[in-house]
């Protein structure tokens, strides 16, 4: 995550151990049942912000015959925030940022393949949003990336960014299903 919410958040992460920080503002939408596995704080050539972490969640799938249901875990903007029928003043982002997110799915139990959320894609006037989703060497990979290269919109854009923001919201609902071997 760079740009807009890092400001905020490095300020925040220099007040906090990394642990402390990294469960206040993303783990806590996980849930109690979760181990912290691995964490870093960096900035990168630019001077932004960095925060990379790795956790896992034993129990944040069901089992339906020998399939595992998974909901993938997104931290940000599962509801779209643009809300009403029409908007007469600016969109103001207050920076330009990117918020990537990227959920890799793994199994103690091997996995023969998965079905998997369709790909998308969608824009609106200095922003985009695109999921991927891809099964490679035994593990399910989701890769969502929303890009805001345009801050400052005017009201003539808002039913083109509150569609893009419906699409990003109906996307963090979708599940994988995890086709398993035998044990």
């Amino acid at each position: 995550m760079t740009g807009y919410l890092a400001s905020n958040f490095g300020r925040l992460s220099e007040e906090k151990s990394l642990d402390d920080f990294i469960d206040d503002y993303f783990l806590d939408y996980v849930g109690e049942n979760r181990t912290l596995e691995s964490k870093s704080l960096t900035a990168d050539s630019t001077g932004r912000l960095v925060i990379t972490f790795v956790y896992t969640v034993p129990e944040f799938a069901r089992e339906l015959d020998n399939n595992l249901v998974v909901k993938p875990v997104s931290y940000r903007f599962r509801e779209n925030p643009f809300t009403r029928e029409k908007r007469v003043y600016p969109i103001d982002f207050d920076f330009p940022y990117v918020y990537h997110n990227v959920v890799i799915i793994g199994s103690s139990r091997p996995m023969v393949t998965a079905t998997l959320p369709q790909q998308v894609t969608s824009a609106a006037p200095g922003i985009t949003y695109k999921r991927l989703a891809q099964f490679i060497d035994g593990k399910v990979q989701l890769d969502a990336k929303l890009t805001i290269t345009n801050d400052l919109l005017e009201p003539d854009a808002y039913p083109e960014v509150k569609k893009l923001f419906e699409d990003v919201a109906h996307a963090s609902q979708d599940e994988v299903i995890l086709h398993m071997g035998a044990q």
